[in-house]
């Protein structure tokens, strides 16, 4: 800290070089021109399945020796230096005088989500002086049940900590995806990166899907599948709006999740209607007394959800914004199609350098001072910087 300023600088290179090397020397060099000779102690590298991510992350570690550094594959990545793309390599880094960032891995997620939850937080709290004030998360989870990833994470991190994240992912549908702590890569896991204070942050979480017909309620469910509506099946419940013969779905018509006591709406995305069974599979628990709402969106309507996302972020911000995150569905994706670059416009002013890429899922708080949650087809857009 000098003259009473906290120094809190970050770094965006991305490239879509597919060879380790060339892709390393020239996210390195956009890197660096932005640190200005700072040295880096924490960073995140988001790249597709596609590119040589493996020595990528070897090639990092070895610029930056002892990097707290996290990471997962991704389905499309966004950024300031290189806008959207796909096929490319996204390298973030963070150098801090005062804000501790340290990085945690907890695997076997599929087997005991709490213990892995725990045992990441742990690991990144371990090295710290100083209290934790946010938590960004890159979790697997195609092999966990995502709500209860979410409420370990909130569990396990306590009051203080706000969690925030997206699910690793992949290109061409739902696949394995692989997560990045230091030199190493794992799946089935949950990677972590912690910001101590003075990190100054805010966050903005919404979809802009529109809703259809009136509210019901779930009378029986067992975690992600609806058995009824209204006491009748919840097939039926579907078909009065939308076509019940389309079976196994991608997220077009997903439903509002209204909580008890909760007035703003979280998504669940709609993957199978079983007509002959009469029950509806989503993307996520869904509990039974839930209130639920379908709901369905065009592109534009995509993006006035990120506009929105980004506005709340933007007003609850109380500082000098250094680093938009951003963790977008890859739903949105599939629908915004060839206008997926809207997506980033509608960002790009909000902070001198943006971050983020396509999720399987996100996970973040509907407001402020609430606990996470685990959404679908929502962007969450989060807020750095300092004083």
């Amino acid at each position: 800290m000098k003259g009473g300023t906290v120094m809190f600088k970050t770094a965006v290179g991305h490239s879509e070089y597919f060879d380790a090397k060339d892709a390393a020397e020239e996210l390195f060099a956009q890197c660096e021109a932005a640190l200005g000779g700072a040295k880096p102690s924490a960073g995140m590298l988001f790249a597709a399945p596609s590119c040589e991510y493996a020595d990528l992350l070897k090639l990092v570690n070895a610029r930056y020796e002892g990097l707290e550094l996290i990471g997962a594959t991704s389905d499309g990545e966004i950024s300031s230096c290189g806008a959207f793309k796909e096929d490319s390599s996204l390298l973030v880094l963070f150098a801090s005088d005062e804000v501790e960032i340290k990085a945690g891995i907890g695997t076997g997620a599929s087997n005991d989500t709490k213990a892995a939850a725990r045992n990441a937080l742990q690991a990144a709290r371990e090295g710290m002086a100083k209290p934790a004030a946010l938590c960004v998360a890159l979790p697997d989870v195609t092999s966990m049940n995502g709500v209860h990833l979410a409420d370990c994470l909130n569990e396990e991190a306590g009051e203080g900590t706000v969690i925030i994240g997206g699910g690793a992912s992949a290109q061409g549908g739902v696949k394995k995806t692989f997560q990045f702590h230091k030199n190493d890569i794992f799946t089935d896991s949950i990677a972590v990166l912690i910001f101590s204070a003075p990190l100054k942050f805010s966050f903005g979480a919404a979809s802009g899907w529109k809703a259809v017909g009136n509210r019901k309620t779930v009378t029986r469910s067992q975690r992600n599948i609806i058995h009824e509506i209204d006491s009748k099946p919840a097939s039926e419940f579907y078909s009065n709006y939308f076509d019940c013969n389309t079976g196994v779905l991608g997220g077009e018509f997903p439903m509002l999740i209204f909580e008890e006591g909760e007035s703003v709406p979280y998504i669940r995305a709609v993957i199978q209607v079983d007509c002959g069974g009469g029950t509806i599979k989503a993307a996520g628990d869904v509990k039974e007394g839930t209130s639920v709402q379908f709901a369905e969106a065009g592109r534009d309507e995509i993006i006035d959800g990120a506009r929105e996302s980004i506005e709340m972020a933007v007003k609850n911000f109380n500082g000098r914004p250094e680093l938009l995150l951003v963790f977008s569905c890859a739903a949105r994706k599939n629908i915004l199609g060839t206008k997926t670059g809207l997506e980033f416009e509608t960002l790009k002013n909000a902070a001198p350098r943006i971050a983020g890429f396509y999720t399987y899922g996100e996970i973040g708080p509907l407001g402020p001072g609430k606990p996470s949650k685990f959404h679908n087809a929502t962007i969450i857009t989060l807020l750095m910087g300092v004083d």
